[in-house]
């Protein structure tokens, strides 16, 4: 499992993402290999919105 199309980001890190450019702000100064934490809303069509938290290290 991992994000899908239609994920709408809610935090990165510890800071809330209501526009696109928070999350350029959010990575800036990060390097590969930094770990970054996602909370992420997922939509579905017969079950109750999802909040999902994810995890990764950042690619180069």
């Amino acid at each position: 499992m991992g994000l899908k199309k239609g994920d709408i980001i809610q935090k990165l890190n510890d800071s809330t993402v209501k526009l696109p450019s928070d999350i350029k702000i959010g990575l800036f100064g990060k390097s590969p290999g930094d770990n970054v934490q996602l909370r992420v809303l997922r939509k579905r069509l017969l079950l109750n919105d999802q909040e999902m938290d994810f995890a990764f290290d950042l690619g180069g």
